[in-house]
C-alpha cells in the first residue's frame, strides 16, 4: 500500500524532522539530557548512517570525479581542527582519499577559501 503526500507537504514534514534531528544533535553536544524517544531517534538515525557506509570505495571509469568543494574544505577543516594535523598533511591526505594531487586540493580549497573552510569547526577552546 502507498500513500501520495503532496510535495508541499512533504517538504514540511522534512523540514520538520531535520529540526527536531538537530535539536536532538545540539542536547547530545551540548550534554543536555535525552527523553527516551529522543535516545531512540538518535539511534535510529545512527543505525541509518552506520549502515550507509559502503564496504568498498566507488571505482568510476572515465574522467576523474569531481570533488565537492564544501565536503573537501569540510573534511580539510576536520584533519586540522580536530586531528591537529598541519595544513599540508592534510592535504596530502585528502589528495590521497579522493584520488587528487595535492595541488589540485589546494587548488580546490583556495577557491574554497582555507579560512572560511576552517571556519566550520572551531579551534579546541573557541567558542562557537
Amino acid at each position: 500500500m502507498t500513500w501520495h503526500i503532496p510535495d508541499d507537504e512533504h517538504r514540511e514534514i522534512a523540514r520538520n524532522q531535520r529540526s527536531y534531528l538537530k535539536q536532538v544533535s545540539l542536547k547530545i553536544e551540548q550534554g543536555e539530557p535525552l527523553t527516551t524517544m529522543d535516545r531512540q531517534v538518535a539511534a535510529a538515525a545512527l543505525w541509518h548512517c552506520a549502515d550507509q557506509i559502503p564496504d568498498q570505495a566507488p571505482r568510476a571509469k572515465g574522467a576523474a570525479p569531481k570533488v565537492d568543494a564544501g565536503r573537501l574544505a569540510l573534511e580539510f577543516a576536520f584533519l586540522v581542527r580536530m586531528q591537529a594535523m598541519n595544513q599540508t598533511p592534510a592535504m596530502d591526505v585528502l589528495a590521497e582519499r579522493f584520488q587528487m594531487s595535492t595541488p589540485a586540493v589546494r587548488k580546490s580549497l583556495t577557491k574554497y577559501g582555507i579560512e572560511r573552510a576552517l571556519a566550520m569547526i572551531p579551534a579546541a577552546g573557541e567558542e562557537t
